[in-house]
């Protein structure tokens, strides 16, 4: 079991990698030192999950407290050059340690869905 929300993303990834027939990429945001799980104000330590599933990129992440998937066809793109994403699926659990394969199993769901 993952001891922080660094951990819990990294182990999403690895059983996604196993899983999913399609790309995943663990986007790691620090070095492993500068994550402070104490301090993280329920956003994680910002890394994220990019899985490619069918014609979808899908985006899996922690933010105010929840476990998150977004799918990339949902962003709006800014005049800036940065993307706002109004539109999230909000996974089943929001533990920061919650077991891996729960969350692995919550993003194949969303992306069968999406295909059905």
């Amino acid at each position: 079991m993952p001891a922080d929300a660094h951990q819990t993303v990294v182990a999403v990834a690895a059983l996604l990698t196993e899983q999913h027939n399609g790309a995943v990429t663990l986007n790691t945001r620090h070095e492993d030192s500068e994550y402070g799980p104490k301090s993280d104000g329920g956003f994680g330590c910002g890394c994220d999950v990019t899985i490619v599933g069918g014609d979808e990129e899908y985006n899996f992440h922690r933010g105010d407290s929840e476990w998150s998937v977004t799918r990339e066809s949902d962003g709006r793109k800014l005049s800036d050059g940065s993307t706002l994403y109004d539109t999230q699926e909000t996974l089943s659990t929001t533990l920061k340690t919650a077991h891996p394969q729960q969350l692995a199993d919550d993003i194949q769901r969303v992306m069968a869905a999406d295909r059905a």
